[in-house]
C-alpha cells in the first residue's frame, strides 16, 4: 500500500490560484490536472515517460528500505549476522548512487503532494518563490 502511494504521488502537481494551493493529477493533456475546472487552464507539465520513471525509481527505494529493515529480513529471507551488516553497509550507497543519476537524467519540475509551496506569503520580506521557500525552510529547522 506505501509503495503503491509513493507510486501514484510521483504523478500529482499543483497550481496557486487566488493565494491557495490546489493539487491534482498530471494529465496527457497540456495546462490541465484532474481535478480542475474546465475553464482554467493552469501551468503544469503534461504527464510524459520521467514522470512514470519518478514513480518506478520511488517504489524501487521504498521497497529497498523495506527489505533493509530486520524483522522482514528475519521473515522473507533470513540472513545471518554478518550477511544482514555487509547487505546494510553496501545496498543503501549503491542504490543511492543509482537513483540520483536516474534522478539527473530525467529531472522533474513537479511540486506535488508533500512538497513546499513556492507561493510568496503576505509576510514574507524576501522577493520571489526563493524567499517563501528559504522561510519554510527556516520554520522546519
Amino acid at each position: 500500500m506505501c509503495g503503491l502511494s509513493c507510486f501514484i504521488t510521483s504523478f500529482t502537481d499543483s497550481y496557486e490560484d487566488n493565494g491557495k494551493t490546489h493539487y491534482g493529477f498530471a494529465t496527457t493533456a497540456k495546462d490541465k490536472l484532474w481535478p480542475s475546472p474546465k475553464d482554467k487552464k493552469v501551468k503544469v507539465d503534461p504527464l510524459g515517460f520521467k514522470d512514470f520513471v519518478h514513480g518506478f525509481l520511488a517504489v524501487f527505494v521504498y521497497g529497498v528500505i523495506v527489505c533493509l529493515d530486520r524483522n522482514t529480513v528475519d521473515c522473507f529471507y533470513p540472513l545471518s549476522e554478518s550477511q544482514h551488516r555487509a547487505l546494510l553497509v553496501v545496498l543503501p550507497p549503491v542504490v543511492g548512487v543509482i537513483s540520483s543519476v536516474v534522478l539527473l537524467i530525467f529531472p522533474n519540475n513537479r511540486r506535488g503532494i508533500g512538497y513546499l509551496s513556492l507561493s510568496k506569503s503576505s509576510n514574507d520580506s524576501n522577493s520571489g518563490a526563493e524567499g517563501s521557500l528559504r522561510e519554510s525552510l527556516v520554520h522546519c529547522i
